[in-house]
């Protein structure tokens, strides 16, 4: 049972890294690298996962919309952060937070539309 896990793990990291590759080239064919797209993918896992641990520990105290809105805040910043410093544009210079932003936007587009019917179709399934 453990390997599935570990697949599975593993594949939502190839899936992942995928789509932020492909946000990058999406967006003004901007150029980034396997490595800066798996470490991003890697980040934004840790901080979700921190986030969510946090808000587990605090026993719920601040609201679930606040928590989200949070919680997007805190992706689409760190999103900004690292792609924005480490995304190439097509003239080699950094592209800065902003543009970084928008990568992580939408590659969290791209993984929600991935997602979502995903979700619905195994929430379908089960009688």
């Amino acid at each position: 049972m453990s390997i599935l896990i570990f697949l599975s793990i593993l594949c939502m990291f190839a899936v992942h890294t995928s789509f932020v590759k492909l946000a990058a080239f999406l967006y003004k064919r901007t150029i980034l690298s396997w490595k800066h797209a798996f470490i991003y993918t890697t980040g934004i896992t840790v901080v979700s996962m921190s986030y969510a641990a946090l808000t587990i520990l605090t026993e719920h105290l601040i609201p679930v919309p606040v928590t989200i809105l949070i919680g997007l805040a805190m992706q689409l910043g760190f999103g900004g952060w690292y792609l924005g410093s480490k995304a190439q544009a097509a003239n080699n210079g950094a592209l800065g937070f902003k543009q970084g932003v928008w990568i992580a936007v939408i590659a969290y587009v791209l993984l929600s539309v991935c997602t979502i019917p995903m979700f619905v179709f195994i929430f379908l399934s089960f009688p």
